[in-house]
This record gives structure tokens, sequence and C-alpha cells, in this order.
């Protein structure tokens, strides 16, 4: 899972470099999301579902994550932050 994906740089990244891995990419902006889809369209990438949506508000497993991407989060901070990663019950394989 990649939080904060934004307009999808990372995204293209992360994403060529492990082509046998699934990416759910979130950002709570609609337009960075759309842009991001247009970039993962032009890659010619099959390996990314894109999610507009607040990550404190989440509705889904969260333990299917292997790993968590925070990108363009934490420089953000607020009273309403309160970022708690145990939340997230990150597991390696």
């Amino acid at each position: 899972m990649e939080v904060g994906c934004r307009v999808g740089a990372q995204t293209v990244t992360l994403a060529r470099n492990s082509p046998d891995a699934s990416f759910l990419s979130i950002d709570i902006s609609e337009g960075s999301i759309a842009v991001a889809r247009g970039k993962i369209e032009t890659s010619g990438l099959n390996n990314i579902q894109f999610l507009c949506a607040d990550i404190f508000n989440l509705d889904i497993e969260t333990e299917s994550f292997d790993h968590v991407f925070v990108c363009h989060v934490l420089e953000h901070p607020s009273a309403m932050f309160e970022i708690d990663l145990q939340e997230f019950k990150i597991h390696s394989r």
C-alpha cells in the first residue's frame, strides 16, 4: 500500500521495480488521483489500483498488506494528524 501517492511519481517506480507485486495507492486529492491514473494508463503498468480516500477513515482490510509506503503525508502535521502505524497491523512474510 502506498499512502499519499499524489500524482503517481513514486507509484510508477514502485510498480516497475516490482512487477509481480500488486499496489493500492491512496491519496485524498481526487485531482491527484486522476493525474496518477493517467500516468499509469500511458505507462502500460497493470499492477496498481488507485483509491481516493482519507487514510484515517479507510474501509479496507488493513492486514492484507505486506508493506506500507508513506510519502507526502508526514510533512503536513496538524492537530488532527496522529498517525498510528500499529493500526495497520503490518506483517512481513
